[in-house]
């Protein structure tokens, strides 16, 4: 049977593993007189769904609210789960955009997935940011407009070559910032050594400190909480990176002045940038090896060293 991106073993493994038990962790201490709403971009038979409302009951179908660019697949996704799931046809950037605005008042979610399938520094044309992480900025300023602390899954792919050239600027600039700010060079040095093999260390590097910083910006105390990479054919050009982000909203005194607020910001996200270079990232593949006589492979992580 031919692998599919969506649904390959690798992906089951992220599902059941990676996603589920920091939901179900999140969903414990999450106050229980508000919804545990979700928003996702669900893909083609909205397998997360699927994973999240069937096989475990952690949201209610009503409380879902799929963005699907392709207007078979979500004719598909409301035949497959009924007219109670809300379903927002068009393409993912637009939430880049004013587009973004439109969808405000839909907010606030405890639970965002961003499961993207290209790079996350493919950009389109020379711009002041990424597209995604627009994207991101734009949800975190929804939920700051609530109050609302949440859990943020994203993913991306981190294949060799899969950021282009505009997207690699960005690459570069935060990689020698971070080595200039902490003394963490383990990615510029991997740049410079030949990106086309360390490639998701970098990134697992590079993008929680930028997320980190625009929760902080906004009020957020963000903690990257997880990472993970996956190869969902088995090869080096498939290759994922999945993290994991709680945002916990600060609600800083009205007495504080924005000055104030963001000089303990300012601390509070050198901090947990500084601890995102610890988390240990989990190697999908590698878990799920067999061993021959001796029965299944003992989990296993491999520590990321800060230099």
């Amino acid at each position: 049977m031919a692998r599919e991106l969506f649904n390959s073993p690798e992906k089951k493994w992220i599902r059941e593993h990676f996603w589920l038990p920091r939901l179900l962790d999140f969903k414990a201490r999450f106050p229980p007189d508000i919804r545990f709403r979700y928003l996702t971009f669900a893909g083609p038979e909205g397998r997360d769904i699927e994973f999240f409302t069937q096989e475990h009951s952690v949201f209610a179908i009503g409380d879902i609210r799929v963005w699907e660019r392709s207007t078979r697949s979500a004719s598909l996704i409301r035949q497959k789960f009924g007219l109670e799931l809300q379903i927002k046809e068009g393409e993912a950037f637009t939430l880049s955009s004013s587009v973004a605005e439109q969808q405000a008042p839909f907010f606030p979610y405890s639970v965002v997935n961003l499961d993207f399938t290209d790079g996350f520094f493919n950009v389109r044309a020379r711009r002041a940011e990424p597209h995604k992480f627009e994207i991101i900025e734009n949800i975190i300023r929804c939920q700051q407009k609530h109050a609302s602390g949440f859990l943020l899954l994203l993913a991306f792919n981190v294949a060799p070559d899969v950021d282009n050239a505009e997207g690699q600027v960005f690459v570069h600039k935060m990689a020698l910032d971070i080595a200039t700010r902490y003394g963490a060079t383990k990615a510029l040095f991997n740049l410079t050594r030949g990106a086309k093999q360390n490639y998701p260390d970098v990134l697992g590097d590079l993008v929680p400190a930028a997320v980190i910083r625009a929760g902080g910006e906004h009020s957020f105390d963000t903690q990257c909480t997880g990472k993970a990479v996956y190869r969902p054919y088995g090869r080096r050009r498939s290759t994922m990176l999945c993290l994991s982000f709680e945002f916990q909203y600060d609600n800083p005194p009205l007495s504080q002045s924005r000055h104030f607020v963001s000089q303990r910001m300012e601390e509070v996200i050198a901090k947990r940038q500084a601890e995102s270079f610890k988390v240990v990232v989990t190697q999908v593949n590698e878990r799920r090896k067999p061993v021959g006589k001796g029965g299944p492979k003992r989990a296993r992580e491999v520590p990321k060293a800060v230099l």
